[in-house]
């Protein structure tokens, strides 16, 4: 099984940023730039797919507890031995001492292997010389910016290191490219979307505008598959589906609260069609009660995707009062 090697870290605000890459490279290190100045949380660790998709639920309900709080760099320092590394020294903050305590136990079940020491690396393998000239005209450097955000960086195949999404200290996660705001995806069994991760696209999808800020994948009666729409941690509506040969059969759309009905399904129907797409299907179809009024609804929304209806006989269903709609799914 894949696995890919994850890191968390707090970002340094970009003025800041430069200012500390300026440093770096005024010390002479040939490695500024090569890794974005920052402050490790959590040290890199190997996770599957599965247990990314663990880590960011955990990670996004840890963060959920608190409030954005100040960092405070002054000062260099550094760890003497084979790598000899200079660096900016971080206040020792309980606050932030006890954030990285929680962020560990969730990262990594086993105890650190050494004492937590928060810094921002300016120079990896610096001579002993540089350091104590570092010590004297950095002596009256000082930077504050507010943590609101833990940021996942993920190593690629070639061992280099990026940052690929962003969880808030409300749970809420942001994809680095993108920007909307988003929360991280709780997956069941499929693992779908985590694919992207591992092929470096982009992390989640933007639910915002649909009325929810996260979606639950997972099987449905043992033979289809479910997608859940949560806002605020409660459940507002859901989509059935299960796959049938080349088809892809919605089996049902439930809102929770009316006044999010047609924008709501909508969404949740718009995921379907991704996840359709990812399991290989050609062709979203619909069988829908015509007394009910959310058969209506449903058919507005295939008609709105370019879907069309269709004799529900060609697709296996012979009750009267059915209606059912298709969408080819290589016309999106």
């Amino acid at each position: 099984m894949a696995r890919r090697r994850i890191g968390l870290v707090f970002r340094i605000p970009e003025s800041q940023r430069e200012q500390i890459l300026g440093i770096s490279r005024a010390l002479g290190n040939p490695g500024a730039g090569v890794m974005e100045p920052h402050i490790t949380i959590a040290s890199p660790s190997s996770f599957s797919k599965s247990e990314i998709s663990a880590l960011l639920i955990d990670l996004g309900r840890m963060l959920s507890d608190y409030e954005p709080f100040a960092i405070r760099i002054g000062g260099s320092g550094c760890f003497r031995g084979e790598k000899n590394v200079l660096f900016l020294e971080v206040d020792p903050d309980p606050i932030l001492f006890d954030f990285a305590e929680v962020v560990h136990s969730g990262f990594d079940s086993s105890p650190r292997s050494f004492d937590y020491v928060p810094h921002v690396t300016l120079y990896d393998f610096c001579s002993l010389e540089l350091i104590e000239l570092a010590k004297v005209h950095l002596s009256g450097y000082r930077s504050l910016f507010m943590a609101e955000m833990l940021s996942l960086f993920v190593q690629n195949s070639k061992g280099s290191w990026s940052s690929y999404c962003d969880i808030s200290f409300g749970g809420v996660t942001r994809g680095s490219q993108g920007g909307q705001p988003l929360t991280y995806l709780r997956l069941g069994s499929s693992g779908a979307w985590l694919d992207d991760l591992f092929d470096g696209g982009r992390f989640g999808m933007t639910f915002s505008s649909y009325g929810f800020d996260l979606l639950v994948s997972g099987l449905h009666r043992g033979r289809g598959h479910s997608l859940v729409a949560f806002s605020r941690e409660r459940p507002v509506g859901f989509i059935t589906g299960y796959s049938s040969g080349a088809l892809m059969v919605v089996d049902g759309i439930y809102v929770v609260e009316n006044e999010r009905g047609f924008g709501l399904s909508a969404g949740l129907f718009d995921q379907l069609i991704l996840f359709s797409r990812q399991s290989g299907a050609r062709a979203l179809v619909g069988f829908f009660d015509c007394k009910y009024y959310e058969a209506e609804v449903v058919a507005s929304i295939f008609r709105g995707r370019g879907g069309v209806e269709c004799d529900p006989a060609l697709l296996g269903s012979y009750r009267s009062g059915i209606a059912a709609y298709s969408l080819n799914l290589a016309n999106l």
